[in-house]
């Protein structure tokens, strides 16, 4: 039996990207940049990734925090958080969820 419901029930979980001996390629932080990058964005860094979401959080190339929108992806602003609060919100929201 399939499951059904809104995209956003879906979005259980947060892959923070890092670098570690042995880390998986979906979680490791160079292996997200060289592709972000070979699919035209080399100025954005991912880091941060909510689960059955395309989208990703990135630092940008002063250091500012962006969402990277996989439908408008030229289209970014920078956010009003820093890490732990970006980190700290999507935890609430997936509590919420």
């Amino acid at each position: 039996m399939q499951s059904s419901g809104p995209a956003w029930s879906f979005a259980y979980g947060l892959m923070v990207f890092g670098v570690a001996a042995n880390i998986p390629d979906w979680l490791d932080i160079r292996e997200q940049y060289r592709e972000l990058g070979a699919e035209g964005y080399p100025e954005l860094v991912p880091f941060l990734q909510v689960s059955c979401d395309a989208d990703l959080y990135c630092f940008d190339s002063i250091g500012r925090i962006v969402k990277w929108d996989h439908e408008q992806p030229h289209e970014r602003e920078p956010l009003p958080y820093c890490f732990s609060e970006l980190l700290l919100s999507e935890i609430r929201e997936l509590e919420d969820r």
